[in-house]
């Protein structure tokens, strides 16, 4: 089983720290004259070095005997608990095979009298070698787990929210394609010249609303172009019975807004409201100095209220929440208001208007 380079880097890395800290004290008494006491014992450059490599590489072998029963960068790998136990036996087993190879060496080539108590020593440094060493697999591995699960869960987070997204966003297109559609069999009938025109117009806010499905966001720009055929269809079908002003700053039109917002909030008024030659309807679309949209228009209820599907301003406050922006709504005896922030767009953030 072939072991990735990024296993091997860091197994060799953590190997290194691993003996550094387990032979910081010996490290420190060969450059440092410290005085240990009568009982202890200076020892030399070259056995200082020697047991920083025995533990240095015995603890790189068990990182490297113990990945196949751990393997820490798989995220879809199942440890088992036979698994564990495998890989405490053979850990244990390759201690002791170290330390008596060890200790034949230096018991033909050393013949020291303190051979023993320096094997018990070894012994001793490469077991806690051996748990610390089997406890940073673990902690790789969880870590490890932890980061892909919490990617896999943003991942089902962003494609719920974009699917949510995209159901608010269709389900907010048949509304007033059903209204437009209505007004374009009455006039067909009146006048076929201006259903022509009309026709025209239609298909561009057809053709807007299509292509407004593929984005989340598109620019204020866009928006009120988009907003003036919408604007011409209205026209004919409530002539001066309605007016609608509109003043946006122009420091605002490279804002973002989700596509079909402002239609959305006309066509809210325009529904609840009555529009007629004894009393006309007032709509105004306006910019604040704090980078919102105002919506505003007066309270005329209708005597019967038009049949509709009851979603259009619910479903725009839940398209600018999975936005992180939240839209205000009041209504009074008077006037009925919705506010709606604008969305700077990155390239621009940090830049004053």
């Amino acid at each position: 089983m072939q072991i990735p380079g990024k296993y091997l880097k860091t197994s060799l890395l953590l190997s290194f720290a691993i003996s550094l800290i387990i032979h910081f004290s010996l490290i420190a008494g060969v450059f440092i004259d410290i005085d240990y006491g009568h009982h202890e014992e200076r020892f030399s450059f070259g056995f200082v070095i020697s047991q920083f490599v025995i533990t240095f590489f015995t603890g790189f072998l068990i990182f490297l005997l113990n990945y196949r029963f751990y393997r820490p960068f798989h995220p879809q790998f199942k440890l088992k608990y036979r698994q564990v136990l495998l890989s405490l036996i053979l850990t244990l087993a390759f201690v002791f095979v170290v330390i008596f190879l060890l200790s034949q060496l230096n018991r033909h080539f050393v013949f020291d009298v303190r051979s023993h108590r320096h094997n018990m020593e070894l012994l001793t440094r490469n077991l806690f070698c051996a748990a610390v060493v089997l406890l940073i697999i673990n902690i790789l591995r969880f870590i490890n787990h932890k980061q892909t699960i919490e990617l896999e869960v943003e991942k089902l987070r962003t494609q719920s929210v974009q699917s949510q997204f995209e159901s608010l966003k269709n389900q907010m297109s048949p509304h007033f394609l059903f209204n437009s559609l209505t007004a374009l069999n009455n006039l067909v009938e009146e006048s076929p010249k201006t259903a022509s025109i009309y026709i025209n117009h239609l298909s561009q806010v057809l053709r807007y609303s299509l292509q407004s499905h593929k984005k989340q966001t598109v620019s204020v720009t866009e928006e009120l172009n988009f907003i003036e055929s919408y604007l011409f269809l209205l026209k004919i079908r409530y002539d001066d019975n309605l007016s609608i002003e509109i003043n946006i700053d122009k420091d605002f039109y490279y804002y973002k807004i989700p596509p079909l917002t402002i239609q959305i909030l006309i066509e809210n008024a325009v529904k609840h409201n009555e529009i007629s030659k004894n009393i006309p309807l007032l709509i105004q679309v306006l910019s604040t100095k704090s980078g919102t949209i105002l919506v505003i228009n007066k309270i005329q209820e209708k005597l019967t209220n038009e049949e509709g599907t009851g979603i259009g301003l619910t479903n725009l406050s839940k398209l600018f929440h999975l936005l992180g922006e939240e839209i205000t709504i009041t209504k009074d005896k008077q006037e009925f208001r919705v506010e709606i922030p604008l969305i700077k767009p990155k390239e621009y953030e940090g830049t004053d208007n």
